[in-house]
């Protein structure tokens, strides 16, 4: 006798489709679980597709979602949903203006219908705790799909071609530390950077490829991998949300199929070391030294191999598979009438002014306004 069936419940997860949630859904273990990816295009259609799913995870913009009508919506029709986020908005919203709704008091407000939170570190859970009584953590998903069969420095050669894919909170370190290792590897070889076009790495005495924004994660790799990288490199951030990160530059590193250099210091890389196929650097005579060593075959080799076995034994992604199960056993299943109904709901509701232009302009504004305020009034 056959193993008995088990019900496929289906999981909306709603949001821009990026690498926040490439790295943690688009591989996650689905046994039971059938998840959809949509990002916002039209109220009524966004609405639509809502109204056919045992539940909806909201992705990050939860200021959005409120000022959009999706909040309304979901609780009008009685969908449950989950908000999953990946940085502190509570740190962010000191410094930059697009953050600025996300006070500890309307966040609490705009999570009091939601069934519960998805964080991506144990720091973002303590700080989710007062807010929500059901906080889960969830983790990095390796996936198979991204993975190299030929790896792009098989080839010989002296050449350094170093990858910089992170944000430009972290060019001081790149400043202090990193550059001046490689203009002085690029005295004795050929040193080429790799690194996003909106950050300033001018002036370094060394070539530059300037990287367009890819908001698709898996293009995003195909992009990078097309300029042939041979190292990683992952600068320190000067901001007070690196407690919060994630080590996804692993996964990045194993996916280009280069070395791995990253900043000590870093929370979210503590613990990894050359066993698991991460080198680390402080000063710039360390970034030098350890730049280097990657680039001797034997130790390429075995670096990337100590990363493939790290990366494939602790980003399964099961951490998200089993909070989405505890919430769906807790939701009940969608049928015919229920799909009727909340589609009713969606046509008859109206849409926000807002919504039916993109509010981030607003929000923008608003949020220099308030930082300005804050300025004057202390």
């Amino acid at each position: 006798m056959g193993p008995a069936n088990v019900e496929t419940r289906t999981v909306l997860i709603f949001g821009r489709h990026d690498a926040s949630v490439s790295l943690y859904f688009d591989a996650m273990p689905a046994s039971g679980i059938a998840l959809r990816f949509r990002s916002s295009s039209s109220p009524r259609a966004d609405r639509a597709a809502m109204a056919e799913a045992d539940g909806v995870v909201l992705v990050r913009s939860l200021d959005r979602f409120a000022v959009d009508g999706t909040l309304a919506f979901l609780a009008r029709a009685g969908i449950p949903y989950l908000y999953f986020v990946d940085d502190s908005f509570f740190t962010l919203r000191r410094d930059e203006p697009s953050f600025w709704a996300y006070s500890r008091e309307r966040y609490r407000k705009m999570l009091a219908g939601t069934g519960g939170v998805l964080v991506t570190s144990p720091a973002l859970a303590e700080e989710f705790a007062p807010l929500h009584p059901r906080v889960a953590t969830v983790g990095l998903c390796l996936d198979r799909n991204l993975l190299q069969k030929s790896l792009p420095w098989d080839e010989e050669g002296d050449d350094i071609r170093a990858a910089i894919p992170g944000g430009c909170f972290r060019d001081a370190d790149f400043r202090r530390s990193v550059a001046p290792a490689l203009a002085a590897l690029a005295r004795e070889r050929s040193v080429t950077l790799l690194a996003r076009e909106t950050c300033d790495f001018t002036g370094l005495g060394f070539p530059t490829v300037p990287m367009r924004l890819q908001h698709s994660f898996p293009l995003f790799v195909q992009a990078w991998l097309a300029e042939r990288p041979t190292v990683l490199l992952h600068p320190r951030a000067a901001t007070a949300n690196d407690r919060y990160k994630t080590p996804n530059a692993l996964l990045v590193a194993l996916y280009l199929g280069v070395p791995l250099v990253v900043a000590a210091g870093e929370p979210a890389y503590d613990g990894f070391d050359e066993a698991d196929g991460v080198l680390r650097a402080t000063t710039d005579a360390d970034w030098q030294r350890q730049i280097a060593d990657a680039h001797k075959p034997h130790r390429r080799r075995a670096l990337i191999a100590a990363l493939g076995e790290t990366c494939h034994s602790r980003f399964t992604g099961h951490e998200q598979a089993a909070a989405l199960r505890a919430f769906l056993a807790t939701w009940p299943p969608v049928d015919v009438e229920t799909i009727a109904r909340r589609r009713v709901i969606a046509a008859a509701m109206p849409i926000p002014l807002l919504a039916a232009a993109s509010p981030r302009g607003l929000r923008n504004a608003l949020g220099r306004t308030w930082h300005r305020l804050r300025r004057i009034h202390g």
